[in-house]
């Protein structure tokens, strides 16, 4: 799942189910190279019913294809 923001804002907020149902919402910032920042960073798990906030994993710089999306980045970002 894919949520844009502004129209003239590059971030994206995207949503992966893991295997053990737990669910990770990422708002990713483009890089450039296929390099995304993780600008905010969500988790629930398969028992929960809200999204809990992990500041930890916030700041953090990934290859795009590390993150296991369905999407491309040229896709998202492109």
């Amino acid at each position: 799942m894919v949520f844009q923001g502004h129209l003239f804002d590059k971030n994206v907020m995207v949503e992966r189910t893991l295997s053990t149902g737990t669910v990770v919402r990422l708002k990713l910032e483009p890089l450039g190279d296929g390099r995304v920042k993780v600008l905010e960073y969500y988790r629930k798990g398969h028992l929960h019913d809200r999204f809990k906030r992990h500041s930890d994993e916030e700041g953090k710089v990934f290859q795009f294809a590390e993150l296991g999306l369905l999407q491309t980045y040229d896709h998202l970002f492109g």
